[in-house]
């Protein structure tokens, strides 16, 4: 458990060093969730991104959603070599549960467990940012990011934290009893079926600096 400590100490670091980004991204979280912007990484590939999601705590009614993922960017998009997080995302599933773990209050295994649900985005669409440089000129690097109103996996599983330290030895830690691994749920939403693109669109034809989508949101990932 102490390597567990070791990241929740350098997640709330994250926290503070990486604030929020673009505020449209932030009004895609729904009324009364929490929107975090944070780094993760390296993938398997060996690229590192910055991941923004929102996440509510306990009982989350008609969504039973407790985390949606909404973007997945290159940390530094400055000619990033990077532009697709790598198998899924499937890496940064667990990196992700223990962040809500942290900040959120899940029951201990003693009590049982809970069912921890996210959404994962599977559809996706090529992006560009812009800079200046002092010189005046433009440049761009692109990538291909999840779509705000695309196609998502609902990932559903169960979780409890256990204790650091141990509890005494009369005590009992229940560990899930029933686990039938992870559940996969299709969320189709606005996505179009062919695949995207490997190469990213050209140099664009009026300069800008900041964000853009370049490409329509095209499916490419399979949920389970």
């Amino acid at each position: 458990m102490k390597s567990l400590t070791s990241i929740v100490v350098f997640v709330i670091l994250c926290l503070g060093l990486f604030p929020i980004s673009f505020s449209f991204v932030k009004a895609q979280c729904p009324p009364g969730w929490n929107y975090v912007s944070m780094p993760f990484g390296p993938d398997p590939n060996g690229c590192a991104w910055t991941v923004e999601f929102c996440y509510k705590c306990g009982i989350t009614g008609g969504s039973p959603a407790n985390l949606k993922v909404i973007a997945v960017k290159p940390i530094n998009p400055f000619n990033s070599p990077c532009t697709l997080p790598t198998a899924d995302n499937l890496w940064l599933i667990p990196q992700l549960q223990i962040i809500y773990n942290n900040m959120c209050t899940v029951p201990p295994c003693s009590e049982g467990c809970r069912t921890f649900v996210l959404e994962m985005p599977i559809c996706y669409q090529w992006v560009t940012y812009g800079w200046q440089n002092p010189d005046n000129s433009f440049h761009y690097s692109s990538w291909k990011q999840p779509c705000p109103t695309g196609d998502y996996c609902l990932i559903s599983w169960k979780s409890c934290l256990d204790f650091d330290p141990p509890p005494p030895e009369n005590g009992e830690i229940v560990p899930c009893s029933i686990d039938p691994g992870p559940g996969y749920t299709l969320v189709p939403k606005v996505c179009n079926q062919s695949s995207l693109s490997e190469n990213p669109p050209g140099t664009p034809n009026i300069d800008f600096v900041g964000i853009r989508f370049r490409t329509e949101c095209h499916k490419l990932y399979e949920c389970p």
